[in-house]
């Protein structure tokens, strides 16, 4: 598969360097939002927890979740 990249308005075959550094931005890219969704669900499942203590939506707020 030939990658292509736009370099000054003409599209040219990408180099093997672009090419890496495309692939490791993108698996940096996976690796970030895999942690976010990670932390998120981690926050919702706090949230589940507290409120099955009986602390209230205005409880989890003061609380910052």
């Amino acid at each position: 598969m030939t990658h292509l990249i736009n370099d000054n308005g003409t599209d040219r075959p990408m180099t093997n360097a672009e090419i890496a550094e495309l692939k490791e931005l993108q698996a940096n890219a996976a690796i970030q939002l895999k942690a976010k969704q990670d932390a998120e669900a981690a926050k919702e499942a706090a949230k589940a927890k507290l409120g099955a203590l009986g602390l209230t939506i205005d409880d989890l707020q003061a609380l910052g979740l």
